[in-house]
Protein backbone atom coordinates (compact mmCIF):
# COMPACT_ATOMS: atom_id res chain seq x y z
CA UNK A 1 0.00 0.00 0.00
CA UNK A 2 2.99 2.33 0.39
CA UNK A 3 4.59 1.25 -2.88
CA UNK A 4 3.49 4.33 -4.80
CA UNK A 5 4.59 6.73 -2.08
CA UNK A 6 8.10 5.34 -1.69
CA UNK A 7 8.65 4.11 -5.27
CA UNK A 8 8.88 0.40 -4.44
CA UNK A 9 6.96 -0.73 -7.49
CA UNK A 10 9.17 0.86 -10.14
CA UNK A 11 10.87 -1.58 -12.48
CA UNK A 12 13.98 0.57 -12.74
CA UNK A 13 15.02 2.01 -9.37
CA UNK A 14 16.14 5.61 -9.53
CA UNK A 15 19.38 6.15 -7.61
CA UNK A 16 17.92 9.25 -5.97
CA UNK A 17 15.10 7.29 -4.36
CA UNK A 18 15.54 5.51 -1.06
CA UNK A 19 14.74 2.03 -2.34
CA UNK A 20 17.14 2.55 -5.24
CA UNK A 21 19.90 3.45 -2.81
CA UNK A 22 19.15 0.43 -0.63
CA UNK A 23 19.36 -2.03 -3.55
CA UNK A 24 22.45 -0.29 -4.91
CA UNK A 25 24.07 -0.80 -1.50
CA UNK A 26 23.00 -4.45 -1.36
CA UNK A 27 24.40 -5.12 -4.84
CA UNK A 28 27.77 -3.61 -3.86
CA UNK A 29 28.02 -6.01 -0.90
CA UNK A 30 29.20 -3.34 1.52
CA UNK A 31 29.13 -4.14 5.22
CA UNK A 32 26.87 -1.47 6.77
CA UNK A 33 24.07 0.81 5.62
CA UNK A 34 22.73 3.45 7.98
CA UNK A 35 19.46 5.16 7.15
CA UNK A 36 18.88 8.28 9.23
CA UNK A 37 15.34 9.43 9.90
CA UNK A 38 16.39 12.70 11.53
CA UNK A 39 14.79 14.74 8.74
CA UNK A 40 11.56 12.72 8.74
CA UNK A 41 8.86 14.35 10.82
CA UNK A 42 7.02 12.82 13.73
CA UNK A 43 3.65 13.79 12.24
CA UNK A 44 1.28 10.92 11.49
CA UNK A 45 3.90 8.37 12.63
CA UNK A 46 5.88 8.98 9.44
CA UNK A 47 9.06 7.41 10.81
CA UNK A 48 7.30 4.20 11.77
CA UNK A 49 5.50 4.00 8.45
CA UNK A 50 8.72 4.53 6.52
CA UNK A 51 10.64 1.91 8.56
CA UNK A 52 7.78 -0.58 8.13
CA UNK A 53 7.58 0.05 4.38
CA UNK A 54 11.33 -0.55 3.98
CA UNK A 55 11.14 -3.72 6.08
CA UNK A 56 8.14 -5.01 4.15
CA UNK A 57 9.90 -4.45 0.85
CA UNK A 58 13.04 -6.29 2.00
CA UNK A 59 10.98 -9.14 3.46
CA UNK A 60 9.12 -9.61 0.17
CA UNK A 61 12.44 -9.65 -1.70
CA UNK A 62 13.80 -12.24 0.75
CA UNK A 63 10.72 -14.43 0.30
CA UNK A 64 11.34 -14.37 -3.45
CA UNK A 65 14.86 -15.68 -2.82
CA UNK A 66 16.77 -12.51 -3.63
CA UNK A 67 19.18 -12.92 -0.70
CA UNK A 68 19.91 -16.68 -0.88
CA UNK A 69 23.42 -16.18 -2.26
CA UNK A 70 24.22 -13.17 -0.08
CA UNK A 71 22.10 -13.02 3.09
CA UNK A 72 21.62 -9.79 5.01
CA UNK A 73 20.49 -8.86 8.48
Amino acid sequence: QFENIFGFNKLKSDENELIGQIYKFINQEKSLLRIGFEHVGFDFQAREILANAIGKNLLEAARKGRFKQSPLV
